[in-house]
């Protein structure tokens, strides 16, 4: 996290959040190009005759639009889920921990999901840093 938007304050904090303000702004249930995108994919998904669990569908479609700054994880169209796997690790994990109190800061995290999350985050972040420098240069 170092020197992340997460882990600053001050000026520093208001420059990662103007960086970062053109990438959030789009992301969520008012821009509706997205989410049409994302329901027609769910809606054939369930249209192509075989048999679904509700819960899969949705909890992918709900990666998928919610994913980090608009950048869907597909998640519905694609058979491997190593984000979605990732992420529910990593909450399980953040539930025992906020259970547990303050022992729950000694219990180990899950290095291989932590390292899927990082490497997605990674590719956002290294988009947003792209787009910002192109309108910078603008």
């Amino acid at each position: 996290m170092l020197d992340s938007i997460f882990a600053s304050d001050g000026a520093s904090w208001h420059a990662h959040k103007n960086m970062l303000r053109s990438h959030t702004a789009k992301s969520g249930a008012t821009n509706y190009s997205v989410m049409e995108k994302h329901i027609s994919q769910l809606n054939r998904n369930l249209e192509n005759g075989e048999p679904h669990s509700c819960f899969d569908q949705i909890d992918r479609f709900n990666l998928d639009v919610a994913a980090a700054f608009g950048e869907s994880a597909r998640t519905l169209t694609s058979g491997k889920q190593p984000l979605r796997r990732a992420v529910e690790k990593m909450y399980l994990w953040n539930t025992k921990r906020v259970f547990f109190g303050k022992i729950g800061a000694l219990f180990p995290s899950n290095p291989k999901a932590n390292g899927v999350l990082h490497s997605y985050l990674d590719q956002v972040i290294d988009k947003a840093m792209a787009t910002h420098e192109e309108t910078d240069s603008d």
